[in-house]
């Protein structure tokens, strides 16, 4: 009975991997009509399959249902999912209260970087702020690393300074000084200020330095694909804002084994690019699978 409790669980975990990395697992179409079951299921994976279909659908009100999971479980595909799933379909104010929840859960650097992951992903302006004093608490070099990352994709067209910080070249392994620090926030906010005086409302979410367009959007990631240089965490990025608004199925950007397939993307993109319906994205609103997302 351990053993069949044991594969059951392998089972499913293999069942819903590819939701830490995207937006889409398999055999979600013959779930669809059932996510009634799935919310009511004894395994934690199954809920968050059901909670993300309910989302696909525009029904967002099933997200609060995730910080129980979170707070019951260790384990990276089902943090990964729900920081997901909340940081690209909830609003602010859901991205706030997940925050909370993982904070309660605790304050070590290993918090922080899935809290940077949360806020990163938003969009929303006021994660810079967030994502800046995250950037003062942290000595963790890899989470330091992602923040300035999330700061560049917000603000940034391309890996440039906010991306790369102004830490000391010859001593990566070491986190910035205090001083260091202090001059990289500068450069943030001045950044910040100058890129929301452009924009037409105070609430209008952010994509590389301008207003979020999921038509932009789209745009940046086909040039990224028809650059041909090495996919990078910026395409990642990028290809997982475009399948979280538009609902397209990017899973074949990459093949099992995560090796990146340039044809297939590019084709899943120029689909999108080519639907009729695809004028009704407007600027500055964010979307789940088409649905718009309150600001």
């Amino acid at each position: 009975m351990r053993q069949q409790k044991q594969v059951a669980a392998r089972d499913t975990l293999s069942k819903y991997a590819k939701i830490a990395s995207g937006f889409h697992f398999e055999g979600e179409g013959s779930l669809s009509q059932s996510v009634s079951s799935l919310l009511g299921s004894n395994e934690d994976l199954d809920v968050i399959a059901g909670v993300l279909l309910s989302c696909q659908n525009g029904d967002f009100s099933l997200l609060r249902r995730l910080s129980p999971i979170l707070r019951r479980n260790d384990g990276y595909t089902v943090w990964t999912s729900c920081i997901h799933i909340v940081s690209y379909a909830g609003t602010w104010q859901d991205v706030k209260e997940f925050s909370r929840s993982i904070s309660d859960i605790g304050n070590s650097d290993s918090e922080k970087h899935f809290q940077a992951v949360l806020f990163g992903n938003s969009n929303d302006r006021r994660a810079i702020s967030d994502l800046l004093s995250l950037y003062f608490e942290t000595n963790y070099v890899d989470t330091l690393s992602q923040i300035r990352a999330y700061i560049s994709y917000q603000l940034e067209s391309a890996n440039d300074i906010l991306f790369d910080g102004i830490e000391d070249p010859d001593d990566e392994e070491q986190p910035p000084s205090i001083e260091d620090r202090e001059l990289y926030a500068k450069l943030v906010r001045d950044r910040f200020d100058e890129v929301t005086s452009r924009l037409p409302r105070s609430e209008t979410p952010l994509f590389e330095g301008s207003e979020y367009n999921v038509l932009g959007v789209a745009d940046s990631l086909r040039q990224q694909i028809e650059a041909g240089s090495e996919p990078d965490e910026r395409l990642f990025r990028t290809k997982m804002i475009f399948e979280a608004a538009t609902g397209a199925d990017c899973s074949r950007f990459y093949d099992d084994i995560g090796r990146f397939n340039r044809l297939a993307a590019m084709a899943t993109v120029e689909e999108f690019l080519d639907r009729d319906d695809m004028r009704h994205f407007q600027p500055g609103q964010r979307y789940f699978f088409g649905h718009p997302i309150p600001l």
